[in-house]
């Protein structure tokens, strides 16, 4: 659009440029034209005045050479031709200066009207001009306007559709993925379903494992197991408490130093055996997802 409007410009100018220097190349040729024969018109007159006086010189002397063989007898005639001729000349220097001033006042005018009448011309011109380049920019603000207006209203329309759009791929793929944890739960259960035993090794643990400073409010010290998934149960994790020796004695220390504890979702109802070392426990619990149950004291980490 900007380059449309830029050569729309860029003619406009070209034109007006154009107008402009033909109405000055008219304006220099009449005033040229008009210069021209009044020079012309005044050389002639010039001629013919020096010509006049020339032929009244002539004649003068013819009369003064017929006076000088015949004054008395001509000279009165010679007076009378001599102020004939002067009233001839001064009647013709007359009517020849009337009618240059004539010529020279009908030429004025001429030029006037003509100089008027190309004023008038060159403001009608500049006048549609103007109007011509006003309407062009009126055109382009309407223009201008209506493609803002539509450019808006698609941005609009596109930002409403890639919103929607975002949100339904959103909901979509939440969807998928909700799906996708559903199947891969129903999956782990299926899979575990055959398992029945779960082994938590702890390596070095005579090393690793130690209780508890005398000055913790706690006698025992926790180690948890990675969470797994067995017999259809998910979300599963071991407890393992060290017991430190208590000061005053406290209820199973003779049996041992180390408990073991399982974790397990709400709800959950199970019969399982944990097992540490040569020792093992069966226990039954339902299980509120708070806190967890297994054995008491019933073996020793040295062991």
């Amino acid at each position: 659009m900007s380059g449309v409007l830029k050569n729309l410009e860029d003619k406009l100018n070209s034109v007006h440029s154009e107008l402009t220097n033909k109405i000055n190349f008219v304006d220099t040729e009449v005033r040229s034209t008009v210069a021209s024969e009044l020079a012309a018109l005044c050389e002639r007159i010039d001629k013919e005045f020096h010509q006049t006086r020339a032929d009244l010189t002539k004649q003068d002397e013819e009369h003064a050479a017929q006076a000088a063989s015949n004054l008395a007898e001509q000279r009165a005639q010679l007076d009378a031709a001599l102020k004939g001729t002067a009233d001839e000349a001064e009647r013709q220097l007359t009517e020849s200066r009337n009618a240059l001033q004539k010529a020279l006042a009908d030429a004025v005018a001429t030029q006037n009207r003509d100089d008027q009448a190309r004023d008038e011309k060159s403001e009608r011109a500049q006048g549609e001009i103007w109007l011509k380049i006003q309407r062009q920019e009126e055109l382009l603000q309407e223009l201008d306007e209506k493609s803002s207006g539509a450019t808006a209203n698609l941005r609009d329309e596109a930002d409403t559709k890639l919103t929607e759009f975002r949100n339904e791929a959103t909901g979509r793929l939440d969807s998928l993925d909700e799906e996708g944890l559903k199947i891969r739960t129903a999956m782990l259960e299926v899979e575990n379903l055959a398992t029945r035993r779960v082994d938590w090794v702890i390596k070095d643990a005579s090393k690793r494992l130690r209780p508890n400073s005398a000055s913790k409010a706690s006698l025992h010290t926790s180690w948890f197991s990675p969470k797994f998934d067995m017999a259809g149960a998910h979300g599963l994790q071991l407890e393992l408490q060290l017991f430190r020796p208590s000061d005053i004695g406290a209820d199973g220390e003779s049996s041992g130093d180390i408990a073991i504890y399982l974790w397990a979702c709400k709800g959950m109802n199970l019969v399982y055996k944990l097992s540490c070392g040569g020792k093992s426990q069966v226990c039954e619990k339902v299980f509120n997802g708070r806190v967890p149950y297994g054995t008491a004291r019933f073996c020793w980490l040295k062991d």
